[in-house]
């Protein structure tokens, strides 16, 4: 019995069989680096949207980073098994890699411009649209319009 073809089959007839597909382990160590990637950011997504519209339901950014993290440690584990020797393999084995390495550094990189940004409320001034670069700037207070 070899390569998954029946016991008793005639050699001409092995090129009209259909084999049944085998998902290949690496394939599905890449997979699942994938989907913890793609957990650990609905993480992150969700928080912000719950911190931005429900701050009252909102958990506390040490839980968020905690869940997306162990997300992404996971996730960063499966893609370090997923390595092969193979050329082709290393590069896409770097998708999950630095998917995961890069949500494992957000809170280290951007936690105080995350807080800012969700505390700060909806911008409704002209400055404050103005610093981000979203909208016109404001005259200064002490010239008139216009001169």
């Amino acid at each position: 019995p070899g390569k998954g073809y029946p016991l008793r089959m005639a050699r001409p007839l092995r090129t009209h069989y259909n084999r049944p597909s085998r998902v290949r382990r690496r394939h599905r160590t890449w997979v699942t680096a994938m989907v913890l990637a793609t957990a650990a950011w609905m993480t992150w997504w969700l928080a912000i949207v719950v911190h931005r519209f429900a701050p009252g339901y909102a958990p506390g950014w040490p839980w968020v980073y905690g869940i997306a993290g162990a997300f992404a440690a996971a996730g960063l584990g499966f893609g370090l098994f997923t390595v092969r020797a193979r050329t082709i393999w290393v590069l896409l084995a770097s998708v999950p890699i630095v998917a995961n390495s890069s949500l494992l550094l957000v809170p280290v990189l951007l936690h105080e411009d995350v807080v800012r940004a969700l505390d700060s409320g909806p911008l409704e001034s002209p400055d404050a649209q103005a610093e981000l670069g979203s909208g016109p700037a404001a005259p200064p207070q002490d010239q008139p319009i216009g001169k």
